[in-house]
């Protein structure tokens, strides 16, 4: 429609330990001319994860909130439960910024894998596979799931595909902010299962 301006756009990259969040959160914030946020710069390292699990969600709705343009849309990456997707949903849908929701899962394999460049300590290891069987790579509530074991600009563009094509659509209202979204599987996202 003419002379209507999109939203501001979050696009949140979630999935478990080592599915490329941050590295690929980066390339791809900067290819679409946008900024990346690391959602565990709001973790209280003082408490457990999960008595900090409010203050990471708070802090990254207040940061996709500031940072959203609509010409230039924030990357937000962290390993995001179902209560965590709702509170951001609903919070950023009622300051006006539109949320997207991708789930990043290569196989657990491909996370070890040497090409990644990461390595992992025992602890990381075990926490990932941890994830993976607590379904953090199968979110079904996600807009669409990617699978990263591709190549880094692969994945890129992979993920830069799917934006375009969820952006596309049109948003959600406001009243079902919080309901269940219908996650995107296609072979070019990576996800047909």
């Amino acid at each position: 429609m003419p002379g209507v301006t999109a939203p501001p756009l979050a696009i949140f990259l979630h999935g478990s330990i080592g599915v490329g969040k941050t590295t690929l959160g980066t390339a791809l914030a900067a290819r679409l001319g946008g900024a990346y946020v690391d959602g565990d710069r709001y973790q209280r390292r003082d408490r457990p994860w999960f008595a900090s699990s409010l203050s990471v969600a708070r802090g990254m709705a207040e940061a996709a909130i500031a940072a959203a343009q609509p010409e230039a849309p924030v990357v937000l990456g962290y390993p995001l439960r179902r209560v965590d997707h709702m509170y951001l949903k609903e919070r950023l849908v009622g300051a006006g910024v539109r949320a997207l929701f991708i789930n990043l899962c290569p196989p657990l394999e491909a996370i070890f894998g040497p090409g990644r460049g990461r390595r992992f300590s025992d602890w990381e290891r075990g926490r990932t596979a941890e994830m993976i069987a607590q379904g953090y790579n199968d979110r079904p509530w996600s807009d669409a799931r990617v699978d990263t074991s591709g190549p880094r600009e692969e994945s890129v563009r992979r993920l830069a595909e799917a934006v375009a094509r969820l952006a596309a659509r049109p948003p959600a209202s406001a009243a079902s902010a919080s309901a269940p979204s219908s996650p995107a599987r296609s072979p070019s996202a990576g996800g047909t299962r």
